[in-house]
């Protein structure tokens, strides 16, 4: 899986309707709740984890060699159809200085309480990319109950910084969206 700065460059390119949802909203959960009369989060997991090759090498450019991070996975549910796979790598340090806020978050959107709109935050651009179907994000996803997928998903994935100390969010496009 190569990430690239820009989502023409992807290949295959998404189908346009799901072009518009990669490169456009910057809140997520905010657009998708115009979308569906009924949005939810759903915890699939949280806590210290390994983290994917992928997610290492992002985070490699901008911190020290981390021994843990936290990682918390989500479904964002549309009408009650997982519509979003989303996960958030945070940095041992990171999750240290902002233990309560994370404690905290339960079923809630991590971009609506925590992110959007602070002043200690600041956003990277996105990153896309196409997942095919053997590879460890797509995986994760259905492992966790997102079946009868296509077989090539696309993600894109932005670094958010609080208050200097780096989280990375990457969420995957589920086919129920487009």
């Amino acid at each position: 899986m190569i990430w690239h700065k820009d989502a023409l460059r992807l290949a295959p390119l998404p189908p346009q309707r799901l072009m518009d949802w990669l490169t456009g909203p910057q809140i997520l959960s905010a657009e998708l709740s115009k979308v569906y009369t009924k949005l939810s989060l759903e915890r699939l997991s949280e806590g210290a984890e390994v983290i994917l090759a992928t997610e290492q090498a992002a985070l490699l450019k901008l911190t020290p060699v981390q021994e843990r991070y936290y990682v918390r996975s989500v479904f964002l549910i549309g009408n009650d159809t997982p519509v979003i796979f989303a996960r958030t790598v945070i940095p041992e340090k990171t999750y240290q200085q902002y233990a309560e806020n994370f404690a905290s978050l339960g079923n809630q959107f991590i971009g609506l309480r925590l992110l959007h709109n602070k002043e200690n935050v600041v956003r990277s651009a996105f990153e896309y990319a196409a997942v095919k179907a053997q590879n460890p994000l797509y995986q994760e996803a259905v492992r966790f109950g997102a079946e009868n997928q296509a077989p090539i998903l696309w993600a894109r994935r932005s670094v958010f910084w609080m208050g200097g100390l780096p989280l990375l969010i990457t969420e995957l496009f589920l086919s129920a969206l487009y």
